[in-house]
């Protein structure tokens, strides 16, 4: 069974000079675009690197599976440890709020343009 994921990651403390292999191999990964990929000076000598992407988790992996495999491949191409932060957003059941207005509303609306168009 697939299920629909927003995933955003977050990468500090890798070596600067294994950034590019971070990003491809964040790239080959999952759907992640390197092109999208982004990073914040902290005001530190340390960068972040973020992303988000959307996609689907198959064949029973769940987050936790998901994000120990995503860090195994960053620290692959940084060659050592580095921080890794994998937030996940199950998408297909979002609480959300319906509304849908009734003939009255309408009306109400109606009257509200038509007392708009006098003044």
């Amino acid at each position: 069974m697939s299920r629909y994921y927003e995933m955003y990651v977050e990468v500090t403390g890798h070596k600067q000079s294994k950034r590019g292999a971070i990003i491809d191999a964040l790239d080959d990964f999952w759907d992640f675009s390197s092109e999208e990929f982004d990073s914040l000076n902290t005001g530190t000598k340390r960068e972040v690197l973020f992303c988000t992407a959307r996609g689907n988790l198959c064949g029973g992996e769940d987050e936790e599976e998901f994000a120990a495999r995503l860090a195994g491949e960053v620290w692959k191409a940084n060659a050592g440890y580095c921080v890794v932060k994998t937030r996940a957003t199950y998408l297909e059941e979002l609480p959300y709020e319906e509304h849908i207005l009734g003939r009255e509303d309408y009306e109400a609306w109606l009257e509200t343009e038509e007392e708009s168009k006098v003044s």
